[in-house]
């Protein structure tokens, strides 16, 4: 696909009804939104502060009003439905995270295990939060997950307002997760374990990344770490990163038997002095992350998760904590897509049919008026076998005017049948792939995908029973199982028409 231009890539994609996934990140008093498919698309708007707390939305009105803004900025200003789907990387504070081991009981039923085991250690109440997990490593004994949690009411709050403003939320996740495949993408999914270093207007995120996967993650905001105080000093400041990054240190002893070899630093504005202080209290090598294209350690969250956007979002299985699994949220998005993209293709066909048929019939009715109006004007000046000669030819070209009539008139009516036909796989919850139609009489072949093989058969069977249908023939052959559990088969048949 590298060697296609980006104008005919994007032609295919519109033309598959692939839906465009951006990215937005809320930080502190900013909320930025980033795209990437073929151009870099990149907006922010800033709040005032106090209206997102800890996650909650305090001022919803004026939280509503900056996501209203940022939409407006979209595509020039224009605000197209439906470019709206983003991955949204909320705020840190309220997400928990804990590596979680189950036994290996086999992937069928590793989603059902992975549940259990993140209930039983879920921090809030199974009812009060979402929850989601991803797997880091499998052996034949056991695997081990990294689980994260997050309180219901944090996310359904910050969705809510993000669907009034117009996005459509399919995936929610964190800074350090973001963070972490941004480093792999840049640095590579290395063997041994760094430690990822993040300052941001919210606070400080310390995370561990080990084989392009995140391990840990902590954050610690500013309010935490001023207390009482009014000011943040820089003896208070190098305190808490020095206690901070020692848990970090002893948690990758305990869990990998090693200290992290490097640190990855994002520290805008800060970077010499937590370099030296980390150089100097731990010895550790510290690796500033450049990413290039412009981008600033503010844009890396976002970054991050506009990857993770740009990716098959309808194979996806990572953590994701909204209240439905990203794959689902994106194929209802693409069938909807499909959907109306191929209704207004279809009544645009139909209308230029319409159109067409109508001129050919207003024309052809004038030209039989004007020979009519010659006929009789022959009539008065020739004599009467040069009138019965012109009559003759006149009545030829009225022959063959109805003639030309009767063929626009015996035209089938496709849209009867393919309508017909969308509602007898709709009733039988069957997917098309691909329709091949030879004309009237002639043998079709529908290629389609069914949710089961007893829905297979009942499709196959309304077909036969439905008149306009006839040859109705599934082969047994092409039926196969396919990866997302559907049942793929291809039935021909033939189209009649009654007249």
């Amino acid at each position: 696909m590298n060697s296609i231009s980006p104008k005919f890539r994007r032609f295919l994609e519109w033309l598959a009804s692939t839906p465009r996934v951006g990215a937005l990140h809320l930080q502190g008093t900013t909320v930025s939104y980033l795209r990437l498919d073929g151009t870099t698309e990149a907006f922010s708007v800033k709040m005032e502060p106090g209206c997102l707390v800890g996650g909650h939305i305090m001022d919803r009105g004026k939280v509503l009003a900056a996501f209203t803004e940022l939409r407006a900025q979209l595509d020039g200003g224009q605000g197209k439905k439906g470019e709206g789907r983003v991955v949204v990387v909320m705020p840190s504070e309220p997400v928990y995270t804990q590596g979680v081991r189950i036994p290996n009981v086999g992937e069928e039923r590793l989603e059902e295990s992975a549940s259990l085991n993140l209930q039983m250690v879920s921090p809030m109440g199974r009812d009060a939060a979402y929850m989601s997990y991803e797997l880091l490593e499998g052996g034949s004994e056991h695997y081990e997950l990294l689980g994260a949690f997050v309180d219901r009411r944090v996310v359904d709050e910050l969705r809510a307002v993000l669907e009034e403003a117009g996005f459509s939320p399919i995936i929610f996740e964190f800074s350090s997760l973001a963070l972490a495949r941004l480093m792999t993408r840049v640095l590579g999914p290395r063997e041994f374990a760094s430690l990822g270093f993040y300052l941001s207007s919210d606070g400080l995120e310390f995370f561990i990344v080990k084989k392009g996967k995140l391990h840990f993650s902590y954050f610690h905001s500013w309010a935490s770490i001023q207390g009482g105080a009014r000011e943040i000093s820089r003896e208070l400041f190098d305190e808490v990163v020095t206690r901070e990054v020692q848990k970090v240190v002893n948690f990758s002893l305990g869990k990998f038997k090693e200290r992290p070899r490097e640190v990855v630093l994002m520290a805008p504005g800060l970077e010499e002095e937590v370099k030296g202080l980390l150089t100097a209290r731990f010895e550790l090598a510290v690796t500033q992350l450049e990413v290039g294209g412009g981008f600033t350690p503010p844009w890396y969250v976002v970054l991050g998760a506009a990857l993770r956007a740009k990716s098959d979002l309808a194979r996806d299985d990572g953590l994701n904590l909204a209240p439905l699994p990203s794959r689902e949220l994106f194929f209802e998005e693409q069938a909807l897509g499909f959907v109306k993209l191929w209704r207004n293709i279809a009544i645009g066909v139909l209308g230029l049919f319409l159109l067409f048929f109508a001129g050919s019939a207003y024309f052809l009715h004038r030209t039989e008026a004007n020979v009519g109006t010659q006929l009789s004007e022959f009539t008065a000046r020739f004599n009467e076998s040069e009138l019965t000669k012109l009559t003759r030819q006149a009545e030829e070209f009225n022959a063959l005017v109805h003639s030309a009539t009767a063929v626009a008139e015996s035209r089938a009516p496709w849209h009867l049948m393919l309508r017909t036909l969308e509602e007898v796989m709709k009733d039988h919850d069957v997917v098309l792939d691909r329709i091949e139609i030879g004309g009237i009489g002639k043998g079709a072949t529908l290629v389609a995908r069914a949710l089961s093989n007893d829905k297979l058969l009942s499709f196959k069977n309304t077909l036969a029973e439905t008149p306009g249908f006839t040859g109705v023939n599934l082969i047994v052959a092409q039926i196969a199982t396919l990866e997302d559990n559907t049942v793929g088969f291809t039935v021909t048949f033939t189209p009649v028409f009654e007249k």
